[in-house]
């Protein structure tokens, strides 16, 4: 999960660092933009608003699409550290969130998430019905065209998994979806066969199995 290499991000980092030392004095009086806080310390904080596209618990890492932070970065989805793992537990792929970002340096971490909602269970259905219906069946029993997804290694796969073979797709099993879904109804639906669907089928645990 690196959407901006740590190069590219440290490279933009320095050349912003730089540019705010060109300022002299004007730049020191200048006002603080609505949204941050500068620290005794010099360390910025920053309140964002954003969206979560991946999660990597291992890593300590989640990649959040964010709105534009005036005069610091342009919005884009990037990868960040946070402070804390446990925040990681309570947010998911397409969640909306509010977010504490702190900066010192080149260094950015996460000290914060306010999660604002979830991915609506409406949007997956309706992206369930129209394009993944017609092979796994209305309620995911599946068809002769399609896997069930109430039994079977389907029940065996983890999130990540899913969102993976629902981008690339599976040679003749199954087509990719990159170029008809955007990545969030991409979440949106896996979050649907995931939470709803799946919801109250019994688990076996994981098992090996062959595609």
């Amino acid at each position: 999960m690196k959407v901006v290499t740590k190069l590219l991000a440290t490279l933009m980092l320095s050349s912003l660092v730089a540019g705010f030392g060109c300022g002299g004095t004007e730049t020191s009086n200048a006002p603080e933009t609505p949204g941050t806080e500068t620290r005794e310390d010099g360390t910025q904080i920053y309140q964002v608003k954003g969206v979560v596209r991946g999660i990597d618990k291992n890593q300590k890492e989640i990649a959040i699409e964010h709105e534009e932070i005036p005069g610091f970065m342009s919005a884009m989805t990037m990868d960040f550290k946070v402070s804390d793992p446990a925040m990681l537990e309570d947010v998911a792929p397409g969640d909306k969130i509010d977010f504490e970002l702190e900066r010192k340096g080149t260094d950015l971490t996460v000290t914060k998430i306010i999660a604002q909602g979830k991915a609506a269970p409406s949007e997956g259905a309706r992206i369930f019905k129209s394009n993944c219906a017609e092979c796994h069946g209305e309620n995911g029993g599946g068809t002769n065209k399609g896997i069930s997804f109430l039994e079977g290694h389907a029940l065996d796969h983890p999130r990540e998994d899913f969102i993976e073979q629902v981008r690339k797709g599976e040679g003749d099993k199954m087509p990719s979806f990159s170029d008809k879904l955007t990545d969030a109804e991409i979440e949106a639906v896996v979050t649907y066969v995931r939470d709803v669907i799946q919801k109250d089928v019994k688990r076996d645990g994981a098992k090996s199995h062959d595609h």
